[in-house]
């Protein structure tokens, strides 16, 4: 097993704005690993650690700590981006509002208002992202086939990440 280090988005929750990191990720030349309680086959495969940048996640739980969504509606991607989002916090711990993805959706909710006027509101309740995430793209499957995001990703990941509400666990 050996290391390299994917170029990477991420999206910090506190609010500083986005940036590129070098996401660590294992490779592996041949593996078998339990994967949802499957012996899954890898050959020249990345296994990425994108716990690395998330706060307050267990370290201690490899990749069961944290979670991936997949962009898939933008189907014009070649290669299409994969969201890693915290899932199970340290032990008396949890995970802040991502006030970055909170600020990009209040700006669309804005622009809603402003086009359909300020009667409009959303019509449920918002369960808003949380924890630090890291946003790559893919090949084929996220959590071992990955490329580096490019710097035209941001706007895509904006757009998903203001419309689209947290996913959960």
């Amino acid at each position: 097993m050996s290391f390299v280090k994917i170029r990477a988005v991420y999206i910090p929750a506190d609010g500083t704005g986005p940036s590129y990191v070098s996401l660590p990720v294992s490779t592996f030349e041949e593996i078998a690993i339990n994967h949802d309680e499957c012996l899954v086959y890898m050959k020249n495969k990345y296994v990425p650690h994108p716990e690395v940048f998330m706060g307050n996640v267990r370290r201690d739980m490899g990749t069961a700590a944290w979670r991936h969504v997949m962009l898939a509606q933008h189907n014009s991607l070649v290669h299409p981006l994969v969201v890693f989002y915290p899932a199970i916090p340290e032990p008396e711990k949890t995970f802040e509002v991502n006030v970055t993805v909170r600020k990009w959706y209040e700006e669309v909710l804005q622009f809603r208002k402003s086009v359909f006027g300020e009667s409009y509101s959303e019509k449920e309740e918002r369960i808003h992202w949380i924890g630090d995430m890291v946003v790559v793209r893919c090949i084929s499957d996220p959590r071992v086939d990955l490329t580096g995001a490019y710097p035209e990703d941001l706007a895509t990941i904006k757009q998903y990440l203001s419309s689209i509400p947290y996913p959960g666990i």
